[in-house]
């Protein structure tokens, strides 16, 4: 797998990568990432045309996956800081 280029996204990171047939599409916010993978052919191979490709409204649409995981984050820190505080030990898994 190599990193074919990165593309300027306000507050995140996104790496573009490609290995075989496949180009993964990385998006990093506040420790969070998404990972969307995409088959190589003739019209979607290039660092520009994933460019293209992530436009406004999948931006919209990725911004929202990470507020809804960043929310999920929170709720679950919540109740394991709930179980420390009364007493119980963290299940361990």
């Amino acid at each position: 797998m190599r990193i074919i280029g990165y593309l300027d996204r306000p507050g995140m990171l996104v790496t573009v990568f490609k290995h075989d047939n496949k180009i993964s599409v990385k998006l990093e916010l506040d420790l969070m990432e998404q990972i969307y993978k995409l088959r190589d052919d003739l019209y979607l191979s290039e660092l520009r045309e994933i460019d293209s490709l992530l436009d406004a409204e999948w931006m919209k649409e990725i911004i929202a996956n990470f507020e809804a995981m960043a929310h999920a984050r929170l709720d679950a820190l919540a109740r394991y800081q709930e179980k420390i505080k009364g007493g119980q030990e963290p299940d361990i898994v």
